[in-house]
């Protein structure tokens, strides 16, 4: 039978954002046992009392408040560069399209100042680039099956640690920042030291404001 603690653990594990507020010793905890008691109810299979709960929660809270570290992944501003005409296109898998891939690669080597990004699932890729390489993105790809193309774009691209592999949360930490403030992200894009998060042109200023004020904090 599973223990209270543990049944507790296991509905706030589910909310990220019930996580940290406990971590952080800001929530309520009479008001979240009694929020949960039902769920823990069904989790544990007898009648408790919020009494029990909210011990529990005071474990939780604790051993969170230890465990969870904030993470700083944002370096500083120096380190963000924002890029804007930006095109999204995505193709389906062909037998042809990689190397259609390679080619442009190729045409475009010599280009000065050029974002391009290449991401292949099992069915579809999808390539992000610079809005002046459209010609030769057209061209390229003119026989394969273009599914979307997202025009208006703009990236915010942001230095990392190199032990951000090793940290959990660290890319939560980001992605919350644009939750909360109602900013919708269209794309993640990373390599081992470097994010680049694609937005919306209109949403790129809100989106650049936030990570600026997180770098103060």
């Amino acid at each position: 039978m599973i223990s209270i603690s543990d049944a507790v653990f296991e509905i706030v594990k589910q909310s990220p954002y019930l996580t940290e507020a406990l971590s952080d010793q800001i929530v309520n905890l009479s008001s979240l046992a009694r929020k949960i008691h039902s769920q823990v109810e069904d989790k544990v299979k007898k009648d408790i009392n919020d009494g029990a709960i909210i011990a529990a929660l005071k474990r939780i809270s604790s051993k969170l408040k230890n465990k969870i570290k904030k993470v700083k992944i944002l370096n500083n501003l120096s380190g963000m560069t924002v890029r804007s005409n930006i095109t999204e296109y995505t193709y389906v898998n062909t037998e042809t399209l990689l190397k259609k891939v390679q080619a442009l690669i190729l045409n475009i080597g010599s280009k000065r100042e050029i974002f391009l990004n290449l991401s292949q699932g099992v069915t579809e890729s999808t390539i992000i680039a610079s809005g002046n390489i459209e010609k030769e993105i057209q061209q390229a790809f003119r026989n394969e099956t273009l599914t979307v193309k997202l025009e208006n774009l703009s990236s915010i691209s942001i230095k990392l640690p190199q032990d951000t592999v090793d940290n959990p949360g660290a890319y939560y930490s980001i992605l919350k920042l644009f939750a909360l403030e109602g900013i919708n992200m269209v794309e993640m894009i990373s390599t081992f030291t470097e994010v680049s998060l694609i937005f919306r042109t209109n949403d790129i200023d809100r989106a650049f404001s936030v990570l600026t004020k997180a770098t103060m904090e």
